[in-house]
């Protein structure tokens, strides 16, 4: 074996494949034929820690001693979160006037996320989605929650820098201990929000300690604006698929109520 190489073993200690890392590595998802890895910062010396990238598939990831500073491997195990195989939880119903504005679909599962610093999963919404409702006005969040968050709060943005979110326009603190496991919650907002020529980012901002699957998805295939995931470590929006290089393809469970 290579001292310098990272391996990922499954259980039978079969070599699945060999990531060398670089001197000049940058921070970001790497895949292989079963999962991803997210890298970011790593000392020298070996561990071994259990992996769980699917249910019963569970992997060893082996560090082998290094000679300087490399990046540190967390799972990201996304590539099977949103799976066809797992039960679709049907959606929920609004009484009239009320309707939604969304991308995604009924809920299929939820992806994990590394435990530290903080995650911001949003639906840019865009003008043409409320075209001819002049006096539209957001004033309520339906969000799925697969598992529950150690803190967790619902955004508004309005406008796009780029892309970007602009202003934020409302927050909603979400109590955990409130909020119901596997299963669409909502939250009002405290004052309306009309909706008129520029975009609402509708957004779930979250952090937990251990890698967690907090906010629910739909199977897909992703919109291109209902993926949006902000990482408090690049301090960059950039949608899910892009961050998976398009093996993750999903929209979030969020969803803006408006009334006309």
């Amino acid at each position: 074996m290579n001292p310098t190489g990272l391996f990922l073993r499954n259980v039978g200690c079969k070599v699945i494949k060999e990531i060398r890392p670089t001197t000049n590595r940058n921070p970001g998802w790497m895949s292989n034929r079963v999962g991803w890895i997210f890298v970011r910062h790593i000392t020298s010396g070996a561990f071994l820690v259990t992996l769980n990238i699917k249910p019963k598939t569970s992997l060893l990831l082996n560090l082998f001693p290094m000679k300087r500073l490399l990046p540190f491997l967390l799972l990201l195990p996304l590539l099977y979160a949103c799976e066809q195989e797992n039960p679709i939880i049907d959606q929920p119903e609004l009484s009239s006037p009320k309707f939604f504005i969304s991308y995604d679909g009924d809920n299929q599962d939820a992806p994990v996320l590394p435990g530290d610093g903080f995650f911001e999963a949003a639906q840019r919404l865009t003008p043409d989605l409320w075209f001819g409702e002049d006096s539209a006005r957001l004033v309520e969040v339906y969000f799925f929650v697969q598992e529950l968050p150690e803190t967790a709060s619902i955004r508004i943005y309005q406008g796009s820098t780029g892309d970007a979110p602009d202003s934020l326009v409302a927050e909603v603190a979400l109590n955990p201990r409130t909020l119901a496991s596997t299963s669409w919650n909502s939250v009002s907002l405290p004052t309306s929000i009309l909706l008129d020529q520029d975009d609402i980012w509708v957004a779930m901002r979250f952090s937990h300690v251990y890698d967690t699957r907090s906010l629910g998805c739909d199977p897909g295939p992703a919109h291109p604006e209902g993926d949006w995931l902000y990482d408090s470590f690049d301090n960059q929006w950039i949608p899910l698929s892009e961050r998976t290089s398009g093996a993750i393809s999903i929209n979030w469970n969020l969803r803006a109520v408006v009334l006309p």
